[in-house]
Parts: structure tokens; C-alpha cells; sequence
């Protein structure tokens, strides 16, 4: 009993650490930065949270909140999740998200907005 209560504990561990990574990845290049190279992680933490406006593991756990509510949007990732927080940080037009993004207008927009209307 005890040692499948510690196996659970440290699956979820590794699954809040997996997300924490994956975001990070996905921050990383809407920053335009290396996504390979180490730098300081002081740095990384601030940078982070002067583009997304919230810390990291804020944002994990939005991303965990809401898919333990079955709440992500359908089609919704982290990267999603990333392209509407820059938006409300910086409450941008549209278009120079998806500049920053790289991504399409149609699909910028229905993402972002069907993240709002989640979060």
C-alpha cells in the first residue's frame, strides 16, 4: 500500500516536471532563443515571466488545473496555452502575435481566444 501511494507521488512529480520542460521548450522559441543552450537559470525565470507575465510554474499549474477540469480547449497544447498568455501580457494585435508566433492568423486566433474563455 505505501509503496504504491510513493510510486504514484513520484509519477506525478515526473509529470509536473515533464510539462515544466515541455513549456519551457515552447517559451523558448516564441523568445526566439536557443532552445538547447544553458544559460543561468535566474535568467531564464526572469525572461520568462517578462514575455508570459507569470512565472513558470504558475503557469504549469494552469495547465495542469485545467486539464485535471477537462477544461484545455479541444486541440489546446502548452505552446497554446504560452501564445495566450504573450497575448494578454502584452494585449498585442493579432497580427504581430502571429509575427512572434509564426503561426496562422485563423489559427492564433481561435486558439487564444478558446484559452481565455478556458482560463
Amino acid at each position: 500500500e505505501q509503496e504504491k501511494k510513493k510510486r504514484q507521488v513520484e509519477k506525478k512529480d515526473l509529470d509536473i516536471f515533464d510539462v515544466t520542460n515541455e513549456i519551457m521548450f515552447f517559451a523558448k522559441l516564441i523568445m526566439n532563443r536557443n532552445v538547447f543552450k544553458k544559460r543561468a537559470a535566474q535568467t531564464e525565470l526572469r525572461e520568462f515571466q517578462e514575455y508570459f507575465g507569470c512565472s513558470i510554474l504558475v503557469v504549469t499549474d494552469l495547465w495542469l488545473l485545467l486539464k485535471r477540469n477537462d477544461a484545455v480547449p479541444i486541440n489546446g497544447s502548452t505552446k497554446g496555452l504560452l501564445w495566450t498568455l504573450f497575448f494578454m501580457k502584452r494585449y498585442t494585435t493579432e497580427s504581430v502575435l502571429c509575427n512572434v508566433v509564426q503561426a496562422d492568423h485563423g489559427l492564433v486566433r481561435s486558439t487564444v481566444w478558446s484559452f481565455i474563455k478556458a482560463i
